[in-house]
């Protein structure tokens, strides 16, 4: 839907083949470069810029963000065991509150951001030919937040939280195989943490930081240290393996499709803003 904005005609295999392949790069790289790896490595398979691509990558992170929020402030809600940070419900609310603001701010102001950053390109480079190229690509870069309304929005928050929702009962549906008699919401406050922990770029495959959280969520929920461990590297082997299968699979056959088209350099012409 938001590649669609840039005027591709990508379909949605080719679309999901991609995105298997970045998740799965995070997966193994470090640092969440799998990414930067959808960005930059398949332009030509989904027939839009890299800077495009990256601008729905931020965005996308930015809903995922909102959407994980919004399940923490639910969970927190009904929790009926000791969360593991004190204070979390207050934090976690402002920050939901912030993102929504920002998102609107951002999506409302974009014509006067797009000014401000190419009033500040051409304040930077002297040389007009590298103004041009920076210029294009911050264009480029904002276009799909100048292009996305909020009922597009709304469409794609509800996609994010429902993609997440589906996530979640991962964690729900293991807890129910090792037969841990949890309460209901403590995979869920599992979840959440991990979530929020495996969105800051780290070691490859989020190893030792994605297991500690789901440790601490279910240990201030009466569960048992060797339980907890056990629970935390099933959740997460089952998550890696089954992600980066798809996403290998994924990476081999783009491997064999061609690109649509081979993007050269933007050409849209520098225009300098003035006061």
């Amino acid at each position: 839907m938001m590649i669609h904005r840039s005027g591709s005609k990508a379909g949605f295999g080719t679309c999901a083949l991609v995105f298997f392949a970045g998740i799965a790069g995070n997966n193994v790289l470090p640092l969440r470069a799998g990414d930067v790896m959808r960005a930059f490595s398949y332009p030509g398979h989904l027939d839009a810029s890299p800077a495009f691509l990256l601008g729905t990558i931020v965005l996308e992170r930015a809903l995922d963000l909102l959407a994980v929020l919004t399940l923490a402030v639910i969970v927190t809600f009904a929790a009926d065991v000791a969360l593991p940070y004190p204070g979390l419900l207050r934090i976690v609310a402002f920050l939901l509150v912030l993102g929504v603001f920002a998102i609107v701010a951002v999506l409302t102001f974009a014509a006067t951001i797009e000014r401000w950053a190419l009033r500040l390109c051409s304040m930077i480079f002297s040389s007009p030919k590298l103004r041009e190229r920076v210029s294009c690509h911050i264009r480029s870069f904002l276009e799909i937040f100048a292009q996305t309304g909020p009922a597009a929005i709304a469409r794609l928050s509800a996609l994010s939280l429902g993609a997440w929702v589906f996530e979640g009962t991962v964690f729900v549906s293991i807890a129910a195989a090792l037969d841990l008699r949890l309460p209901l919401v403590a995979p869920w406050i599992a979840f959440v943490l991990a979530t929020f922990v495996a969105m800051v770029p780290s070691a490859p495959g989020y190893v030792g930081t994605f297991d500690m959280a789901v440790m601490a969520a279910l240990v201030s929920s009466g569960t048992s240290t060797d339980s907890a461990a056990a629970f935390a590297l099933l959740v997460h082997a089952t998550l890696w393996v089954s992600v980066t299968l798809a996403g290998a699979i994924s990476f081999f056959i783009l491997q064999r499709i061609p690109p649509k088209n081979k993007l050269s350099p933007p050409t849209v012409a520098f225009t300098e803003v003035r006061e």
